[in-house]
C-alpha cells in the first residue's frame, strides 16, 4: 500500500483539465508556427498564379539591356530580373502599388527574405510619384540569384495587413 493519501476526484479532474488546456495551447502555437512557415516556404519556393507578372517578353524574362535604377511592381506583384540589371552603384527603388488606405503616413517595416532564409530589413516610405511605397533595396539585400519575398507591414485595419511581393533575380 501506499503511503500517500488518495486524492479527491476533483483535484484529479482540475489537474486533467489544466494539462489538456496546456496541450491544446502548445498545439495550436505550433499550428500556427508550421502554417506560417509553410506560407513563407511555399511562397519562395513555387511560382505564385495569383500574382500578376510583370515581364516583357513571351518566354517571363526581362532582356538583358541597362542597368535599372527604378522598377514599379503592382500589388501583390512578381518581377523577374536578371542579376545584371541591378545598379553597381547605389539602391533599386522599388515603386509597390498599394491602395491609399494600406500606405497610411510614415515608415513601414519591410522584410526581404530568400529561399535559403537570408533576411534582411529595410523600411519603405509613401512614393511621391504615385499611389503605394517606395522601397529602397541596397545590392547586399540580394546577393545572388534566387527568389526573395518581400513582406510589407501596412496601415490596414484587417488582421491580415501584411503584403507581399515576389522579385525574381537569374
Amino acid at each position: 500500500m501506499s503511503n500517500q493519501p488518495d486524492e479527491p476526484p476533483q483535484t484529479r479532474a482540475n489537474r486533467t483539465r489544466v494539462f489538456a488546456l496546456v496541450a491544446a495551447a502548445i498545439l495550436v502555437s505550433a499550428g500556427l508556427w508550421w502554417l506560417a512557415r509553410e506560407s513563407l516556404t511555399g511562397s519562395l519556393s513555387s511560382a505564385s498564379t495569383e500574382a500578376a507578372d510583370v515581364t516583357s517578353p513571351a518566354d517571363g524574362s526581362r532582356e538583358s539591356g541597362p542597368r535599372l535604377s527604378e522598377i514599379a511592381m503592382p500589388e501583390n506583384g512578381r518581377l523577374q530580373l536578371t542579376f545584371g540589371e541591378l545598379p553597381t552603384d547605389g539602391p533599386l527603388l522599388v515603386q509597390l502599388d498599394l491602395p491609399d488606405e494600406a500606405v497610411g503616413t510614415g515608415l513601414h517595416a519591410v522584410r526581404i527574405v530568400s529561399e535559403r532564409g537570408e533576411r534582411s530589413d529595410a523600411e519603405a516610405r509613401r512614393s511621391t510619384q504615385r499611389s503605394g511605397l517606395t522601397l529602397s533595396i541596397e545590392r547586399r539585400s540580394l546577393p545572388s540569384a534566387g527568389r526573395y519575398l518581400i513582406e510589407i507591414d501596412t496601415t490596414e485595419s484587417h488582421p491580415l495587413s501584411v503584403r507581399r511581393y515576389v522579385l525574381e533575380l537569374r
